[in-house]
């Protein structure tokens, strides 16, 4: 007697899945390609929330930790509040509140950052492909002398799956553009997944590789993250 062979249907149990799997092992290639064994990594944790309060607008939650060092050494906090208005099937906007607390070393002092973040947001789907496109205007008050302000763009893809299949995978890359310095600053390269655990609760993961542009070259940090997600 034969034994049968694991199938793939055990996770997504819908004719038609093999396509986006294999388009979602591309991606993960394409995010880790640049990545190098000895650099640094962190670990970001949070969870998020969101709930409709009106026609069009729902309420927003974020708070989330980032570690470095092996989880040893916990360097930021922030918790993000908003709200955000449908525009139309595509725009929405959202005014969001960010408070930060961040520390340079693990025995330095924490410093409060208030961080407005106008946000807008764009969806769609073509071919079965969600795309996104998010841009913001980090808005970072420190002390005065150290106030800046960031424009961050960026764009999502989730390729196509079964209606029935609790994963949700995505990839997405984020540019920073810093205004004191009129330069790119920033680039964060994230594949995840969603994981739905029933109509309220989501479970995301996600691996990434973020370039910070310091001293005159591209630093790298690998990265890794996850969120519990609550809708409402």
């Amino acid at each position: 007697m034969t034994t049968p062979r694991p199938s793939i249907a055990i996770i997504c149990p819908t004719r038609g899945r093999q396509r986006p799997l294999i388009a979602t092992a591309l991606l993960m290639l394409l995010v880790l390609a640049p990545a190098r064994a000895g650099d640094p990594v962190e670990t970001w944790l949070g969870f998020g929330a969101k709930a409709p309060v009106a026609d069009r607008l729902t309420a927003l939650l974020l708070v989330e930790s980032k570690f470095r060092d092996d989880l040893g050494f916990r360097y930021q906090d922030y918790a993000d509040v908003g709200v955000s208005y449908q525009l139309n099937a595509n725009w929405s906007v959202a005014p969001i509140f960010r408070y930060i607390r961040t520390r340079a070393t693990p025995a330095g002092p924490w410093r409060d950052i208030y961080n407005p973040l106008p946000t807008l947001d764009w969806q769609d789907t073509m071919g079965g492909w969600k795309l996104g496109w998010r841009n913001q205007l980090d808005i970072q008050l420190w002390d005065g002398s150290s106030d800046k302000t960031t424009w961050r763009s960026r764009l999502i893809v989730m390729p196509p799956m079964p209606a029935d299949c609790r994963w949700k995978p995505y990839l997405n890359n984020e540019f920073f553009f810093d205004d004191r310095t009129q330069r790119w600053s920033q680039n964060r390269a994230f594949l995840g997944t969603y994981y739905t655990l029933d109509q309220h609760w989501k479970i995301e993961a996600y691996i990434g590789y973020k370039s910070d542009w310091k001293a005159g070259h591209w630093q790298h940090t690998r990265m890794t993250g996850a969120r519990v997600c609550l809708s409402f």
